[in-house]
């Protein structure tokens, strides 16, 4: 009979240490987890927003309507102040540089297209303005990525590299 009281006081002190112990610990890691992938969602719309209306301004054909661009406009906007719940400093410099380069660059192609009308994307202006916001979307990936991984700066570069393959070497500074 004493050993079915001891087996019972053990399989108690048991549940006491794990409740008292490795479940608040759980606790953490699993909020830790949560709060990693927060920032990866905000990381993933900040640049799906971004990336996607360079795209357009790019592309411009046939031109968007200026409804739809400041539409557009607007989501990068509500993306990017999302980035300051999670994302540190760095991270949020880098994206807002990123951002801030992009709608100097929608100016300048608008201007360009009036003063050129053909041929605009070949012009000295235009190719300036394209690598210096290409320069800043590497520069806000790569550090949207030495965020989230603990590897090397080397190897977030090469992969940030190979998903730009075909930007110019301009990236590389």
């Amino acid at each position: 009979m004493w050993w079915t009281f001891a087996a019972a006081c053990l399989a108690s002190m048991t549940a006491l240490a794990i409740a008292f112990g490795a479940y608040p610990w759980q606790k953490s890691a699993d909020r830790k987890q949560q709060l990693l992938h927060e920032r990866r969602e905000g990381y993933r719309r900040f640049l799906e927003e971004a990336n996607s209306l360079l795209a357009r301004v790019v592309v411009r054909q046939p031109s968007p309507s200026d409804k739809e661009e400041f539409e557009h406009y607007l989501r990068v906007v509500a993306v990017s102040s999302n980035l300051t719940l999670y994302a540190p400093k760095d991270v949020i410099e880098a994206c807002q540089k990123y951002s801030q380069e992009l709608f100097a660059y929608m100016r300048t192609v608008d201007q360009l297209k009036d003063k050129y009308s053909k041929n605009w994307w070949s012009k000295p202006e235009s190719i300036e303005a394209t690598n210096r916001v290409r320069a800043l979307r590497r520069k806000a990936t790569i550090s949207i990525r030495r965020d989230l991984e603990e590897t090397g700066g080397g190897e977030i570069e090469a992969a940030v590299d190979a998903f730009f393959i075909l930007t110019p070497v301009v990236e590389q500074t």
